[in-house]
Protein backbone atom coordinates (compact mmCIF):
# COMPACT_ATOMS: atom_id res chain seq x y z
CA UNK A 1 0.00 0.00 0.00
CA UNK A 2 3.04 2.28 0.17
CA UNK A 3 5.95 2.97 -2.15
CA UNK A 4 9.04 1.78 -0.23
CA UNK A 5 11.33 3.87 -2.43
CA UNK A 6 14.19 2.75 -4.67
CA UNK A 7 15.55 -0.75 -4.19
CA UNK A 8 18.87 -0.94 -2.39
CA UNK A 9 21.57 -3.57 -2.25
CA UNK A 10 24.66 -3.85 -0.10
CA UNK A 11 27.88 -5.67 -1.07
CA UNK A 12 26.27 -7.31 -4.10
CA UNK A 13 27.94 -6.82 -7.48
CA UNK A 14 25.85 -7.16 -10.63
CA UNK A 15 27.93 -8.86 -13.31
CA UNK A 16 26.77 -8.19 -16.86
CA UNK A 17 28.24 -10.92 -19.07
CA UNK A 18 29.04 -10.15 -22.70
CA UNK A 19 27.39 -12.77 -24.89
CA UNK A 20 26.47 -13.41 -28.51
CA UNK A 21 22.99 -13.98 -29.86
CA UNK A 22 23.94 -17.54 -30.71
CA UNK A 23 25.12 -18.00 -27.12
CA UNK A 24 21.72 -16.90 -25.82
CA UNK A 25 19.76 -19.06 -28.26
CA UNK A 26 21.78 -22.17 -27.37
CA UNK A 27 21.70 -21.60 -23.59
CA UNK A 28 18.35 -19.90 -23.03
CA UNK A 29 17.63 -21.48 -19.63
CA UNK A 30 21.06 -20.37 -18.39
CA UNK A 31 20.63 -16.71 -19.40
CA UNK A 32 16.89 -16.24 -18.90
CA UNK A 33 16.00 -13.27 -16.67
CA UNK A 34 19.63 -12.15 -16.64
CA UNK A 35 20.96 -8.79 -17.77
CA UNK A 36 23.48 -9.35 -20.60
CA UNK A 37 25.49 -7.25 -23.02
CA UNK A 38 25.52 -7.98 -26.77
CA UNK A 39 28.00 -6.10 -28.94
CA UNK A 40 27.74 -5.07 -32.60
CA UNK A 41 24.06 -5.76 -33.17
CA UNK A 42 21.68 -4.20 -35.68
CA UNK A 43 18.02 -4.37 -36.59
CA UNK A 44 17.05 -6.24 -39.72
CA UNK A 45 14.67 -3.39 -40.55
CA UNK A 46 15.10 -0.10 -38.70
CA UNK A 47 12.60 2.57 -39.66
CA UNK A 48 10.36 4.93 -37.75
CA UNK A 49 10.09 5.04 -33.98
CA UNK A 50 10.06 2.32 -31.34
CA UNK A 51 6.48 1.25 -30.62
CA UNK A 52 5.10 -0.56 -27.58
CA UNK A 53 4.54 -4.30 -27.70
CA UNK A 54 6.42 -4.91 -30.93
CA UNK A 55 8.86 -7.59 -32.06
CA UNK A 56 11.93 -6.44 -33.99
CA UNK A 57 14.44 -8.83 -35.51
CA UNK A 58 17.86 -8.17 -33.95
CA UNK A 59 21.02 -9.63 -35.49
CA UNK A 60 24.73 -9.97 -34.79
CA UNK A 61 27.44 -11.94 -36.58
CA UNK A 62 26.28 -15.21 -34.95
CA UNK A 63 22.51 -15.20 -35.43
CA UNK A 64 19.21 -13.42 -34.79
CA UNK A 65 16.81 -12.95 -31.88
CA UNK A 66 13.59 -11.08 -31.16
CA UNK A 67 13.98 -7.63 -29.59
CA UNK A 68 10.71 -7.02 -27.72
CA UNK A 69 9.48 -3.59 -26.60
CA UNK A 70 7.75 -5.05 -23.58
CA UNK A 71 8.09 -2.12 -21.18
CA UNK A 72 5.42 0.30 -22.41
CA UNK A 73 6.76 3.22 -20.37
CA UNK A 74 10.45 2.83 -21.34
CA UNK A 75 11.99 6.16 -22.29
CA UNK A 76 12.96 4.97 -25.78
CA UNK A 77 9.35 4.29 -26.82
CA UNK A 78 8.44 6.88 -29.45
CA UNK A 79 12.08 7.71 -30.26
CA UNK A 80 13.75 6.86 -33.60
CA UNK A 81 15.00 3.28 -33.94
CA UNK A 82 18.76 2.85 -33.85
CA UNK A 83 20.43 2.58 -37.23
CA UNK A 84 23.52 0.52 -38.09
CA UNK A 85 25.53 -1.41 -35.52
CA UNK A 86 25.31 -0.65 -31.82
CA UNK A 87 25.97 -2.33 -28.47
CA UNK A 88 23.07 -3.31 -26.25
CA UNK A 89 22.30 -4.28 -22.68
CA UNK A 90 19.10 -6.26 -22.33
CA UNK A 91 17.19 -8.72 -20.18
CA UNK A 92 16.85 -12.21 -21.67
CA UNK A 93 13.30 -13.54 -21.84
CA UNK A 94 11.28 -16.13 -23.73
CA UNK A 95 7.71 -16.32 -25.00
CA UNK A 96 6.27 -19.66 -26.16
CA UNK A 97 9.82 -21.07 -26.22
CA UNK A 98 11.00 -18.18 -28.43
CA UNK A 99 14.05 -16.30 -27.08
CA UNK A 100 13.69 -12.54 -26.65
CA UNK A 101 15.74 -9.65 -25.33
CA UNK A 102 14.25 -6.54 -23.73
CA UNK A 103 16.01 -3.21 -23.21
CA UNK A 104 15.11 -1.42 -19.99
CA UNK A 105 15.90 2.16 -20.97
CA UNK A 106 17.54 4.32 -23.62
CA UNK A 107 20.83 4.12 -21.72
CA UNK A 108 20.93 0.38 -22.53
CA UNK A 109 21.75 1.26 -26.14
CA UNK A 110 25.48 1.81 -26.76
CA UNK A 111 26.33 1.46 -23.06
CA UNK A 112 29.87 2.42 -22.06
CA UNK A 113 32.29 -0.36 -21.16
CA UNK A 114 32.16 -0.96 -17.41
CA UNK A 115 34.41 -2.78 -15.01
CA UNK A 116 31.30 -4.73 -14.07
CA UNK A 117 31.09 -6.22 -17.54
CA UNK A 118 32.47 -9.72 -17.77
CA UNK A 119 33.17 -11.70 -20.89
CA UNK A 120 30.97 -14.75 -20.82
CA UNK A 121 32.76 -18.00 -20.16
CA UNK A 122 31.41 -21.31 -21.41
CA UNK A 123 28.44 -22.38 -19.32
CA UNK A 124 29.30 -25.15 -16.88
CA UNK A 125 27.22 -28.28 -16.44
CA UNK A 126 24.34 -27.56 -14.09
CA UNK A 127 21.08 -28.91 -12.76
CA UNK A 128 18.47 -26.37 -13.88
CA UNK A 129 15.44 -27.60 -11.94
CA UNK A 130 12.07 -29.27 -12.40
CA UNK A 131 8.67 -27.98 -13.49
CA UNK A 132 5.99 -28.09 -12.28
CA UNK A 133 6.87 -28.30 -8.61
CA UNK A 134 4.78 -29.45 -6.71
CA UNK A 135 3.53 -31.83 -9.38
CA UNK A 136 0.94 -34.49 -10.15
CA UNK A 137 1.22 -36.81 -11.98
CA UNK A 138 4.56 -35.96 -13.66
CA UNK A 139 7.32 -33.36 -13.72
CA UNK A 140 10.10 -32.44 -16.14
CA UNK A 141 13.69 -32.27 -14.86
CA UNK A 142 16.02 -30.05 -16.90
CA UNK A 143 19.81 -29.87 -16.89
CA UNK A 144 22.67 -28.46 -18.94
CA UNK A 145 25.74 -30.43 -20.01
CA UNK A 146 28.82 -28.46 -21.06
CA UNK A 147 30.09 -31.29 -23.28
CA UNK A 148 29.26 -34.80 -24.45
CA UNK A 149 29.56 -36.90 -21.30
CA UNK A 150 27.73 -39.39 -19.05
CA UNK A 151 25.09 -37.86 -16.80
CA UNK A 152 23.26 -39.60 -13.97
CA UNK A 153 19.96 -38.32 -12.56
CA UNK A 154 18.70 -40.04 -9.40
CA UNK A 155 15.51 -39.48 -7.40
CA UNK A 156 15.66 -40.19 -3.65
CA UNK A 157 12.97 -40.46 -1.01
CA UNK A 158 13.22 -38.76 2.39
CA UNK A 159 15.07 -41.79 3.78
CA UNK A 160 17.83 -41.27 1.23
CA UNK A 161 16.86 -44.37 -0.73
CA UNK A 162 17.21 -44.20 -4.51
CA UNK A 163 13.82 -44.81 -6.14
CA UNK A 164 14.54 -43.89 -9.78
CA UNK A 165 17.80 -43.57 -11.71
CA UNK A 166 18.60 -42.49 -15.27
CA UNK A 167 22.07 -43.19 -16.67
CA UNK A 168 22.38 -40.97 -19.71
CA UNK A 169 24.93 -40.15 -22.38
CA UNK A 170 24.27 -36.48 -23.00
CA UNK A 171 25.50 -34.26 -25.79
CA UNK A 172 26.47 -30.66 -25.07
CA UNK A 173 23.41 -28.51 -24.43
CA UNK A 174 20.20 -28.34 -22.44
CA UNK A 175 18.28 -31.57 -21.88
CA UNK A 176 15.17 -32.68 -20.04
CA UNK A 177 13.52 -35.88 -18.87
CA UNK A 178 10.12 -36.62 -17.41
CA UNK A 179 9.51 -38.43 -14.13
CA UNK A 180 6.00 -39.86 -13.83
CA UNK A 181 6.24 -40.73 -10.15
CA UNK A 182 7.29 -44.37 -10.58
CA UNK A 183 10.29 -46.22 -9.20
CA UNK A 184 12.77 -48.34 -11.17
CA UNK A 185 10.36 -51.28 -11.08
CA UNK A 186 7.53 -49.21 -12.57
CA UNK A 187 5.49 -48.97 -9.37
CA UNK A 188 3.99 -45.62 -8.40
CA UNK A 189 5.52 -44.00 -5.34
CA UNK A 190 3.54 -42.28 -2.60
CA UNK A 191 2.98 -38.56 -2.17
CA UNK A 192 5.67 -36.60 -0.38
CA UNK A 193 9.00 -34.81 -0.65
CA UNK A 194 11.64 -36.24 -2.97
CA UNK A 195 15.16 -35.17 -3.83
CA UNK A 196 16.80 -35.45 -7.23
CA UNK A 197 20.54 -35.34 -7.87
CA UNK A 198 22.56 -34.75 -11.01
CA UNK A 199 26.07 -36.20 -11.21
CA UNK A 200 28.38 -35.59 -14.15
CA UNK A 201 32.13 -35.86 -13.76
CA UNK A 202 33.07 -33.89 -10.64
CA UNK A 203 29.78 -31.95 -10.68
CA UNK A 204 26.98 -32.89 -8.30
CA UNK A 205 23.87 -30.96 -7.33
CA UNK A 206 20.68 -31.92 -5.47
CA UNK A 207 17.26 -30.25 -5.43
CA UNK A 208 13.90 -30.90 -3.77
CA UNK A 209 10.51 -31.56 -5.33
CA UNK A 210 7.06 -32.45 -4.00
CA UNK A 211 4.71 -35.09 -5.39
CA UNK A 212 1.09 -34.31 -4.47
CA UNK A 213 -1.71 -36.79 -5.17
Amino acid sequence: TMDPGPATSTANTIITPTVTINGINNNLEFYQSRLVRINSVHFETASGNYATGQDYNLLDATGSIIFRTQFYDADYIGTPMHQGNFNLRAIVNQFNQTPQVIARMLADFNPPVSNDDATAVPAASRLIGNYPNPFNPSTTISYYSDKAQPVQITVYNQKGQAVKTWDLQSEKGTHSLTWNGTDDSGAFVSSGVYYYRMKSGSYSSTRKMVLMK
